[in-house]
């Protein structure tokens, strides 16, 4: 992926290429804590991600974030990734999710919990990956909050263009031109969650509406929108 800009760089020592990566998983997996040299035999992660990341990088990356409502991204990912199918089966993996985590979150602390590879094993659904606050607070540890472009997927969905637009801005590029821009608007989903088999009941949603709150909460005033609280007013 990054193969072009790195010969550019070797050849000149400078490139004006601008080089993405489209991990999702970079900004939450941080299973790995423990391998890491800096973090042996501690109980919680001294270096992460972004630390190695600043280690790289001489000046701050940019990032682009898309969140989605917490609820509605579990669900998506619970069917997606086959952990079951129905919204009863997904009821009872959330009961059961929820008591673990708030079990867990009763004997440690919240990065104990949230970043344990063992923890993330026995889950029966990934209830933790919705908290976002938790992960953005390590991102925001270590680079500026100007770095990091934070939309939502109801914006994506409901003005491509305009997020588009938006994205553009921030990388410092200019305006794509209307035919390229008609080809991305255009473009086929790549992942689209199938096998769906009903609507996420009601009890199992107000369940993960009170897991969610706090962590909501703190996400809307780290980015200070309130969209990220996820309300029918606030959503686009």
């Amino acid at each position: 992926m990054f193969q072009e800009t790195a010969d550019e760089m070797w050849k000149s020592g400078d490139t004006n290429l601008i080089t993405g990566d489209a991990t999702v998983m970079d900004m939450w997996d941080f299973r790995g804590w423990t391998q890491i040299p800096q973090n042996h035999r501690l109980q919680e992660p001294e270096v992460l991600t972004p630390d190695l990341l600043n280690y790289i990088h001489k000046t701050p990356p940019k990032f682009l974030i898309q969140l989605r409502e917490p609820v509605e991204r579990l669900y998506s990912d619970y069917v997606f990734l086959d952990y079951g199918k129905t919204p009863n089966e997904f009821h009872q993996h959330v009961r059961e999710a929820v008591l673990m985590m708030n079990r867990c979150l009763m004997e440690n602390s919240t990065r104990v919990c949230y970043f344990s590879p063992d923890l993330y094993h026995r889950l029966p659904v990934r209830i933790h990956l919705g908290c976002y606050s938790v992960f953005l607070k390590e991102w925001f540890k270590v680079f500026p909050r100007s770095a990091f472009h934070v939309t939502t997927m109801d914006e994506f969905s409901s003005d491509m263009a305009l997020t588009l637009e938006r994205v553009m801005e921030f990388l410092g590029l200019e305006k794509l031109p209307d035919t390229q821009m008609e080809t991305i608007l255009k473009s086929r989903r790549r992942n689209v969650t199938k096998n769906k088999r009903g609507q996420i009941l009601p009890e199992t949603r107000k369940l993960l509406e009170d897991f969610y709150r706090k962590c909501s909460e703190e996400t809307a005033e780290l980015l200070g929108d309130d969209k990220f609280l996820w309300t029918a007013k606030t959503q686009y």
